[in-house]
């Protein structure tokens, strides 16, 4: 990256198309034969939000989300969709690994932030993700418990009020693979009703959003992304912040991949071309690369 500066296109095709982990190494290599470091060499060498996202992904994912979710709470006010994009879409082991990172790299406790910005029932819900106690992906999925949560989930939407505590629970617990197993039954056993659609109609607001990230991303995490990304692009002006993080928080997971394929599906245009009409220049390349689009 010396000399007659950057050449984009050669930085682009060589580190977004990989896996976080894969990064890492050439800048532990990187590191050991230049004596620098990489991600301050490309902040050196590049501007603005082609600036942010490349740093974003030569950075330790949970290191990185960590630092996105510091910025989201300091400060007047909280980014809301930084910090449900985040939460609501990381698997335990990430989770854990967030709040660690969190917590060395700012010497606070990620919870107590969480909870100093936040009451009610989304205090509640982010307290519970981030203990990342959610059953494992490997635990065999029960019928019979199945059709215990169908009920469970009908009785809390049931009558005057909804028992909010029940949704939190079972979507901050049980596994991804159960609670797509559990959305797929729900129709068969209450008249045809999708228990995304009994969210939508018991919950408003930002709670809604988080309770359907977690039940989208359990039935197909491809599908979260793609709402993720569409969300961020749609409309006047885009989120820029938004886009960054969910495609550095999922470029590297199969689940982009099947985002592809979804966001055609649901929204009638290839996500390539949605990336197109909404950025530019070096910033829509390595978007595209990131998203393995080029």
């Amino acid at each position: 990256m010396s000399g007659m500066g950057t050449r984009d296109e050669v930085l682009i095709s060589t580190l977004c198309p990989l896996a976080n982990s894969e990064v890492a190494e050439i800048a532990a290599d990187y590191k050991a034969q230049y004596g620098r470091d990489l991600r301050d060499e490309i902040k050196g060498e590049t501007t603005g939000k082609y600036e942010d996202l490349m740093c974003a992904i030569v950075q330790p994912k949970a290191y990185y989300l960590a630092k996105r979710l510091r910025d989201a709470l300091k400060g007047a006010g909280s980014d809301d969709e930084i910090i449900i994009a985040i939460l609501c879409t990381a698997d335990n082991e990430l989770l854990a690994s967030i709040k660690t990172e969190y917590s060395k790299k700012f010497g606070r406790s990620l919870e107590d932030d969480l909870q100093s910005d936040y009451t009610g029932d989304l205090d509640r819900l982010f307290t519970m993700l981030i203990q990342a106690r959610r059953d494992a992906e490997t635990t065999p999925v029960d019928p019979a418990q199945v059709d215990a949560d169908v009920e469970a989930f009908y009785k809390a939407a049931k009558g005057f009020g909804t028992d909010e505590t029940t949704f939190m629970r079972l979507l901050c617990s049980r596994s991804r693979k159960h609670l797509a197993a559990v959305a797929a039954r729900y129709p068969q056993l209450k008249k045809g009703k999708e228990l995304d659609d009994v969210i939508k109609s018991e919950f408003k607001g930002k709670l809604e959003d988080a309770l359907r990230y977690l039940l989208i991303g359990s039935i197909r995490m491809g599908k979260m992304v793609a709402k993720l990304i569409r969300h961020a692009i749609k409309g006047v002006g885009t989120n820029d912040e938004l886009l960054i993080v969910a495609v550095a928080m999922h470029h590297d997971t199969s689940a982009m991949r099947d985002a592809i394929i979804e966001y055609e599906e649901k929204y009638g245009k290839s996500m390539a071309a949605a990336i197109k009409g909404d950025t530019t220049g070096n910033f829509e390349a390595a978007l595209l690369s990131c998203c393995h689009l080029a």
